[in-house]
């Protein structure tokens, strides 16, 4: 039968039948010869000799190795099965040596002296008095219980006395080890629990130490109560960072945890798994009370938000009606034309509920748009179309022109983009491999390469010319000035975006009664 069973290799099951006979007889085949072995056909039968082929089994005992292993797999039960286990078994032999001391039931002819009805009586009865004794429990309890058999104060010897200390103090070895881990395993059971109180109790000490008003202690506390609640203070992030986890793992777990979120917003939708896979291992989660200002107005737009759960308004600045808001909900997003343009932010957006969304930083669209330029162009048609939803501009001709203004808007913005160290650095490594696969296929089909007509040119000399080094060029982002060219550059996008709604008043996109829309003004 073990020979038919497969083995681990490598985290791999092998089931060829040489590999698990080479594996079998370097490992459990000796024991199992040495404990099968059929040693009574050569031994003449007799009381004393049966016994002691019974020893011939305790071999087989190195198998409960196996189920340790399988136990650690479970690790909070694992020392407790043990110390049941440990203890069963000293109980077990204590009681036999115990009862040896009081009772001869073989005689000197191998002749039974006890009968099967005082053997198991007796045995329970020495399995109580060791049982007593790894309890501590006091010499006159102890003795009472097996006196009605042997009268062991009568009977008892040096030996015994000593072997009643060492059951002492085993049995409160045993015992100590025993109740720890019923301890710990209970207080694993709560330990999600017992971690969330200490982190209150302490952030509460902290906020007193400081003299919080009493409003935004509450308002902390009920920001833990919600992620204790909805997420028993488990964290995606937390989960995505642990050490040792490969990134395609990573990507799995992300895809499971945001795909269906990502694929609600319309330039995400329709994307194969790996383009998903860098978008939601991009995204980060953020958690905001009721209230709580999200965007501000005129602020320099960052991130893109998603509303994964909750409600959320957008403000819209109106002179005629300062009630004019849209809300979005679950599966809606707002604040993507920052993501293309270096604008300030449009209109203030304000939690309604206590809402957990998720956001998409600048840094890591730039790193995605730049290795998946497609995504860049069609992140941009989104942009320049909502914009244009959002003015509701009714002449054609007028249209055009403002598409054409939003559109050079729009690749000014690209473009200086591109222009940064860490882009650039990609759409080279980029270009730079393109090139090498062109020479890789021209390599591989020598029919298309003999084929061409090869023209040689002179090669011309030019004479050296030594350079100037004060005239020669070099890029250093850092002494280039680059933080101030950046913030002019948001301010002229800026003034550029704000002069095209300032012309074009800008209304937005009507919502149906029936559905949440998923169009927002710019965020």
């Amino acid at each position: 039968m073990t020979l038919r069973t497969g083995i681990v290799v490598n985290g791999e099951v092998v089931m060829d039948p040489k590999k698990v006979m080479h594996k079998y007889f370097h490992t459990w085949f000796i024991v199992d010869l040495v404990s099968n072995f059929p040693l009574v056909l050569f031994v003449p039968s007799s009381g004393k000799s049966l016994k002691i082929f019974k020893l011939q089994k305790i071999p087989k005992l190195l198998r409960i190795g196996r189920l340790l292993k399988y136990l650690r797999e479970y690790a909070k039960y694992y020392n407790l099965t043990l110390s049941f286990l440990g203890l069963a078994l000293g109980l077990h032999l204590f009681a036999c040596l115990w009862a040896s001391q009081f009772s001869e039931c073989i005689g000197e002819d191998d002749e039974v002296l006890c009968g099967e009805n005082e053997l198991a009586p007796m045995y329970v009865q020495c399995i109580h008095t060791i049982m007593l004794m790894f309890l501590g429990i006091g010499e006159s309890t102890t003795y009472s219980s097996i006196a009605r058999l042997r009268n062991p104060e009568i009977n008892a010897n040096i030996e015994l006395y000593y072997m009643s200390i060492t059951v002492f103090l085993l049995g409160t070895i045993f015992s100590s080890f025993l109740f720890g881990n019923v301890l710990a395993l209970l207080m694993s059971w709560d330990q999600q629990k017992a971690q969330f109180r200490n982190r209150m109790d302490m952030i509460k000490a902290e906020m007193k130490y400081y003299e919080l008003p009493e409003e935004l202690q509450h308002r902390v506390r009920r920001n833990y109560d919600y992620l204790w609640i909805n997420q028993r203070a488990y964290s995606d992030m937390m989960l995505l960072n642990q050490p040792g986890i490969s990134k395609p793992l990573k990507t799995t777990i992300a895809l499971h945890l945001y795909k269906d979120l990502v694929n609600t917003v319309p330039f995400f939708a329709g994307s194969d798994s790996r383009f998903l896979g860098k978008v939601c291992l991009a995204l980060e989660t953020a958690v905001y009370l009721p209230g709580d200002i999200i965007i501000y107005y005129d602020d320099i737009g960052k991130e893109m938000f998603i509303v994964r759960k909750g409600v959320v308004e957008i403000l819209i600045p109106d002179h005629e009606n300062a009630d004019k808001r849209i809300y979005l909900r679950d599966g809606n997003f707002f604040g993507e034309t920052a993501l293309v343009i270096d604008v300030r932010r449009t209109n203030t957006v304000r939690a309604v509920n206590i809402c957990d969304l998720n956001v998409l930083s600048k840094h890591a669209f730039n790193e995605i748009a730049a290795e998946y330029p497609e995504f860049g162009e069609r992140m941009k048609r989104t942009v320049i179309k909502r914009q244009l939803d959002n003015m509701n501009i009714q002449s054609p001709a007028e249209k055009a022109k403002v598409h054409d203004q939003l559109t050079m808007v729009v690749e000014k913005s690209l473009k200086a983009r591109r222009m940064s160290v860490s882009l650039r650095t990609i759409y080279r490594a980029k270009k730079l491999g393109d090139k090498l696969k062109d020479i890789a296929d021209r390599a591989a089909n020598p029919v298309r390469r003999m084929s061409r007509a090869v023209i040689t040119r002179p090669i011309r000399i030019r004479p050296s010319v030594r350079s100037n080094n004060s005239q020669r060029k070099t890029f250093d982002p850092v002494l280039s000035g680059r933080s101030t060219r950046d913030l002019a550059q948001y301010s002229e996008d800026s003034v550029s975006m704000r002069n095209l709604l300032a012309k074009h008043q800008v209304l937005p996109v009507a919502n149906d009664s029936s559905r949440p829309s998923t169009q927002s003004p710019e965020s």
